[in-house]
């Protein structure tokens, strides 16, 4: 009995363990199968995972590159660019565009403007000035101590300058003192009997500004029968001189002083056609009119 006893609980403990056993060798066979395939799925999705964004990531770049190549502001840093911007224009040579170098002198003020209602004490002398290029009107800064007279022909825009110290403003005609206004046809047929080739290139090349005109009828005197009687003349040979001109054409006495006038009505503005002058600029109305006060003037 008791030799009996013992033994069916050990052929139990041998038949219990043994399932277990195994049970735990297939157990731990699963997971590891399992996990076998587990981390097979990731790996095998992970290199699809950052392929897709390394190529999204290769063509990105590229298309800013082919658009940049397609700038039109690329030339900003392109340096033959910068290098043609700096050898071309008025400083290389020829036609020098608006900008003046030489003026004739109007008339100078010793205490600038008239409608300057200002203390005498705080007021600069100015200078009104034609220029010689565009005939642009300017007031320009004159150096201390330095007195130009009235029709004398100067250098601005350098160094060492005789004269002048500085350009102020780009003015109109209405800006101009009462002296200047008055000094403007003088030093005007001046700057025509010294340009001479100028306004007569004009008579040899005109031609019409519309359907109906020619530039010829923009001169004041210059009516249909002149303009015709010129353009018949200038067939048989181009005009030499203002008197070649007034000898070929009868109806011209004074040429000079109808290119004056012509030039006067520009610089006042509201011409259709400018041919010879800068359109001028819009009148300021920042400057006060001329206001007499005697109070001021009598404690100066």
């Amino acid at each position: 009995m008791t030799s009996e006893n013992p033994h069916s609980p050990r052929s139990d403990a041998s038949e219990t363990p043994q399932n277990p056993i195994s049970d735990a060798s297939e157990t731990p066979h699963n997971p590891r199968s399992d996990t076998s395939e587990t981390p097979q799925n990731p790996t095998s999705d992970a290199p699809e995972t950052p392929h897709s964004p390394r190529s999204d990531t290769s063509e990105t770049p590229h298309r800013p590159r082919t658009d940049a190549s397609e700038n039109p502001y690329r030339h900003r840093t392109d340096s033959s660019f910068e290098y043609k911007k700096h050898v071309s224009g008025p400083k290389s040579g020829g036609d020098r565009g608006d900008r003046e170098e030489w003026v004739w002198i109007l008339d100078y003020l010793p205490y600038g403007r008239d409608s300057d209602t200002r203390p005498v004490y705080m007021k600069k002398p100015l200078i009104h000035a034609l220029g010689d290029n565009k005939l642009i009107l300017m007031e320009l800064s004159p150096i201390e101590g330095k007195i130009p007279q009235v029709h004398i022909k100067t250098h601005i825009g350098g160094q060492d300058e005789e004269f002048i110290e500085r350009v102020k403003s780009r003015i109109t005609y209405e800006e101009l003192s009462r002296g200047a206004k008055m000094e403007l046809p003088i030093v005007l047929e001046k700057y025509i009997k010294e340009n001479e080739a100028r306004f007569i290139k004009f008579f040899n090349d005109a031609t019409p500004v519309s359907m109906r005109q020619n530039s010829l009828e923009l001169i004041p005197g210059i009516g249909k029968k002149l303009m015709w009687d010129v353009i018949e003349k200038k067939k048989k040979g181009p005009f030499e001189s203002f008197e070649n001109l007034k000898a070929r054409i009868s109806g011209l006495k004074d040429p000079e002083k109808m290119m004056v006038q012509r030039i006067v009505d520009e610089l006042k503005g509201g011409q259709k056609y400018y041919l010879f002058t800068a359109k001028p600029p819009q009148p300021r109305h920042d400057m006060p009119p001329a206001v007499h006060r005697p109070d001021e003037r009598k404690h100066i």
